[in-house]
Protein backbone atom coordinates (compact mmCIF):
# COMPACT_ATOMS: atom_id res chain seq x y z
CA UNK A 1 0.00 0.00 0.00
CA UNK A 2 3.15 2.80 0.42
CA UNK A 3 5.50 1.29 -2.20
CA UNK A 4 7.92 4.52 -0.99
CA UNK A 5 8.45 3.26 1.85
CA UNK A 6 10.10 -0.01 0.12
CA UNK A 7 11.56 2.08 -2.07
CA UNK A 8 12.93 4.08 0.99
CA UNK A 9 14.35 0.99 2.71
CA UNK A 10 16.06 -0.22 -0.32
CA UNK A 11 17.93 2.89 -1.25
CA UNK A 12 19.35 3.74 2.48
CA UNK A 13 22.98 4.05 2.72
CA UNK A 14 23.80 0.87 3.99
CA UNK A 15 21.58 -1.11 1.73
CA UNK A 16 23.61 0.59 -1.15
CA UNK A 17 27.03 0.20 0.09
CA UNK A 18 26.09 -3.56 0.77
CA UNK A 19 24.74 -3.76 -3.09
CA UNK A 20 27.73 -2.10 -4.20
CA UNK A 21 29.93 -4.37 -2.25
CA UNK A 22 28.11 -7.39 -4.15
CA UNK A 23 28.97 -5.96 -7.10
CA UNK A 24 31.74 -4.94 -7.16
CA UNK A 25 32.86 -8.18 -5.51
CA UNK A 26 31.12 -10.68 -7.54
CA UNK A 27 30.49 -9.20 -10.94
CA UNK A 28 32.18 -6.29 -12.15
CA UNK A 29 32.48 -7.50 -15.33
CA UNK A 30 28.84 -7.52 -15.33
CA UNK A 31 29.07 -3.66 -16.24
CA UNK A 32 30.05 -5.15 -19.85
CA UNK A 33 26.06 -6.12 -20.15
CA UNK A 34 24.31 -4.16 -17.57
CA UNK A 35 21.29 -5.77 -18.74
CA UNK A 36 22.90 -9.15 -17.26
CA UNK A 37 23.16 -7.43 -13.72
CA UNK A 38 19.04 -7.62 -13.45
CA UNK A 39 19.71 -11.95 -12.19
CA UNK A 40 21.19 -10.27 -9.01
CA UNK A 41 18.16 -8.43 -8.18
CA UNK A 42 16.20 -10.91 -6.65
CA UNK A 43 18.51 -12.55 -4.31
CA UNK A 44 19.92 -8.93 -3.36
CA UNK A 45 16.22 -7.93 -2.04
CA UNK A 46 15.79 -10.84 -0.63
CA UNK A 47 18.29 -10.03 1.87
CA UNK A 48 17.81 -6.40 1.94
CA UNK A 49 14.63 -6.43 3.14
CA UNK A 50 15.25 -9.02 5.70
CA UNK A 51 14.90 -8.31 9.44
CA UNK A 52 17.69 -11.03 10.49
CA UNK A 53 21.21 -8.75 10.56
CA UNK A 54 23.70 -11.23 9.05
CA UNK A 55 21.10 -11.35 6.00
CA UNK A 56 20.68 -8.23 5.96
CA UNK A 57 24.44 -7.01 5.28
CA UNK A 58 25.02 -10.42 3.43
CA UNK A 59 26.99 -11.95 6.17
CA UNK A 60 28.47 -15.90 6.83
CA UNK A 61 26.70 -17.57 4.28
CA UNK A 62 23.29 -15.56 3.24
CA UNK A 63 25.14 -14.36 0.05
CA UNK A 64 25.79 -18.08 -1.04
CA UNK A 65 23.30 -18.26 -3.57
CA UNK A 66 24.44 -15.31 -5.46
CA UNK A 67 27.96 -16.56 -6.35
CA UNK A 68 26.69 -18.84 -9.49
CA UNK A 69 24.64 -15.79 -10.75
CA UNK A 70 27.31 -13.56 -10.64
CA UNK A 71 29.65 -15.88 -12.16
CA UNK A 72 27.62 -16.41 -15.11
CA UNK A 73 27.39 -12.40 -15.54
CA UNK A 74 31.12 -12.53 -15.20
CA UNK A 75 31.65 -14.56 -18.06
CA UNK A 76 29.19 -12.83 -20.29
CA UNK A 77 31.18 -10.08 -19.13
CA UNK A 78 34.16 -11.37 -20.14
CA UNK A 79 33.03 -12.60 -23.24
CA UNK A 80 32.30 -9.14 -24.42
CA UNK A 81 35.31 -7.54 -23.27
CA UNK A 82 37.24 -10.25 -25.35
CA UNK A 83 35.96 -8.23 -28.40
CA UNK A 84 37.90 -5.50 -27.48
CA UNK A 85 41.46 -6.61 -26.25
CA UNK A 86 43.66 -10.08 -26.55
CA UNK A 87 42.97 -13.02 -23.78
CA UNK A 88 45.85 -12.49 -22.13
CA UNK A 89 45.04 -9.01 -21.26
CA UNK A 90 41.46 -10.14 -20.07
CA UNK A 91 42.85 -12.95 -18.12
CA UNK A 92 45.20 -10.46 -16.01
CA UNK A 93 41.66 -8.03 -15.81
CA UNK A 94 39.97 -10.62 -14.59
CA UNK A 95 42.60 -11.64 -12.08
CA UNK A 96 43.34 -8.29 -10.89
CA UNK A 97 39.65 -7.91 -10.63
CA UNK A 98 39.45 -11.40 -8.28
CA UNK A 99 42.26 -9.99 -6.43
CA UNK A 100 40.76 -6.75 -5.50
CA UNK A 101 37.48 -8.17 -4.99
CA UNK A 102 39.16 -10.01 -2.64
CA UNK A 103 40.55 -7.40 -0.36
CA UNK A 104 37.54 -5.79 -1.00
CA UNK A 105 35.32 -8.03 1.40
CA UNK A 106 37.97 -9.62 3.28
CA UNK A 107 37.56 -9.72 6.95
CA UNK A 108 40.65 -7.64 7.65
CA UNK A 109 39.11 -5.14 5.39
CA UNK A 110 37.41 -1.94 6.36
CA UNK A 111 35.42 -1.80 3.27
CA UNK A 112 33.28 -4.91 3.24
CA UNK A 113 30.24 -5.14 5.34
CA UNK A 114 31.64 -6.99 7.79
CA UNK A 115 34.84 -6.29 9.26
CA UNK A 116 35.49 -9.06 11.67
CA UNK A 117 38.45 -8.75 12.63
CA UNK A 118 37.23 -6.11 14.25
CA UNK A 119 35.59 -7.90 16.38
CA UNK A 120 38.28 -10.43 17.77
CA UNK A 121 42.09 -10.80 17.77
CA UNK A 122 43.55 -14.10 16.18
CA UNK A 123 42.43 -17.56 17.44
CA UNK A 124 45.58 -18.82 19.77
CA UNK A 125 46.09 -22.74 20.88
CA UNK A 126 44.97 -21.86 24.41
CA UNK A 127 41.46 -20.54 23.15
CA UNK A 128 40.81 -23.64 20.75
CA UNK A 129 41.56 -25.90 23.84
CA UNK A 130 39.69 -23.53 25.78
CA UNK A 131 36.95 -24.55 23.19
CA UNK A 132 37.89 -28.39 23.48
CA UNK A 133 37.62 -28.24 27.22
CA UNK A 134 34.20 -26.47 27.49
CA UNK A 135 32.04 -28.74 24.89
CA UNK A 136 33.64 -32.15 27.23
CA UNK A 137 31.71 -30.74 29.80
CA UNK A 138 28.43 -30.82 27.93
CA UNK A 139 26.32 -34.49 28.68
CA UNK A 140 25.69 -36.51 26.33
CA UNK A 141 22.27 -36.00 25.12
CA UNK A 142 21.69 -33.08 26.81
CA UNK A 143 19.70 -30.14 24.60
CA UNK A 144 22.21 -27.00 24.50
CA UNK A 145 21.82 -23.66 23.55
CA UNK A 146 25.20 -22.70 21.46
CA UNK A 147 26.55 -19.82 19.72
CA UNK A 148 26.86 -19.96 16.47
CA UNK A 149 30.41 -20.69 16.03
CA UNK A 150 29.83 -23.58 18.00
CA UNK A 151 26.77 -25.13 16.94
CA UNK A 152 28.73 -27.21 14.63
CA UNK A 153 30.52 -28.87 16.81
CA UNK A 154 27.07 -30.19 18.54
CA UNK A 155 25.11 -30.72 15.40
CA UNK A 156 25.19 -34.29 16.31
CA UNK A 157 22.48 -33.71 18.89
CA UNK A 158 18.76 -34.18 19.28
CA UNK A 159 18.23 -30.83 20.71
CA UNK A 160 20.16 -28.14 19.50
CA UNK A 161 19.55 -24.39 19.12
CA UNK A 162 21.20 -21.14 18.53
CA UNK A 163 21.96 -18.78 21.57
CA UNK A 164 20.08 -16.88 22.39
CA UNK A 165 17.07 -17.61 20.34
CA UNK A 166 16.88 -21.18 22.41
CA UNK A 167 18.28 -20.65 25.45
CA UNK A 168 14.88 -20.55 27.26
CA UNK A 169 14.00 -24.32 26.23
CA UNK A 170 17.58 -26.12 26.67
CA UNK A 171 19.23 -27.03 29.63
CA UNK A 172 22.56 -25.96 28.58
CA UNK A 173 24.33 -23.12 26.97
CA UNK A 174 27.72 -22.61 25.49
CA UNK A 175 29.19 -19.20 24.70
CA UNK A 176 32.46 -17.17 22.85
CA UNK A 177 32.18 -13.98 23.88
CA UNK A 178 35.39 -13.40 21.77
CA UNK A 179 33.80 -14.87 18.17
CA UNK A 180 31.53 -13.09 15.92
CA UNK A 181 28.08 -12.71 17.13
CA UNK A 182 25.10 -12.92 15.07
CA UNK A 183 22.57 -11.34 17.08
CA UNK A 184 22.62 -7.58 18.98
CA UNK A 185 20.85 -8.39 22.02
CA UNK A 186 23.77 -10.83 22.66
CA UNK A 187 24.95 -9.16 25.93
CA UNK A 188 21.72 -8.69 27.80
CA UNK A 189 20.57 -12.39 27.11
CA UNK A 190 23.74 -13.33 28.08
CA UNK A 191 23.72 -11.41 31.68
CA UNK A 192 20.23 -12.99 31.85
CA UNK A 193 21.69 -16.76 31.74
CA UNK A 194 24.83 -15.58 34.73
CA UNK A 195 21.59 -14.74 36.41
CA UNK A 196 20.02 -17.60 35.86
CA UNK A 197 21.79 -20.35 35.31
CA UNK A 198 25.56 -21.88 37.19
CA UNK A 199 28.60 -21.61 35.44
CA UNK A 200 30.25 -24.67 34.84
CA UNK A 201 32.93 -23.55 32.86
CA UNK A 202 35.28 -20.17 32.39
CA UNK A 203 38.48 -19.64 30.16
CA UNK A 204 39.65 -17.54 27.50
CA UNK A 205 36.01 -15.99 26.48
CA UNK A 206 34.64 -19.45 26.57
CA UNK A 207 31.81 -19.85 28.94
CA UNK A 208 29.65 -23.19 29.69
CA UNK A 209 26.45 -22.56 31.80
CA UNK A 210 24.10 -25.01 33.74
CA UNK A 211 20.05 -24.77 34.54
CA UNK A 212 19.81 -24.55 37.84
CA UNK A 213 17.01 -26.95 39.25
CA UNK A 214 13.99 -25.56 40.17
CA UNK A 215 13.24 -26.09 43.55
Amino acid sequence: KRPWLLLGELGNWQNLRTSATVLLATAPLGLARPWTLIALVPGLMLALLSAHPEQHVLQLHYGVELVPVASLITIAGAKRIQTYMSAQRLALMVGTTALLATIWVSPFSGFGPSALAAERGPITAEHLRAVNEALKLIPDGAPVSAQAGLAPRLSHRRELGEFPASRDTLAWVIVDTSAHRTDFDFNDELDQVRAQYTMVFGNDGVEVYARRPTP
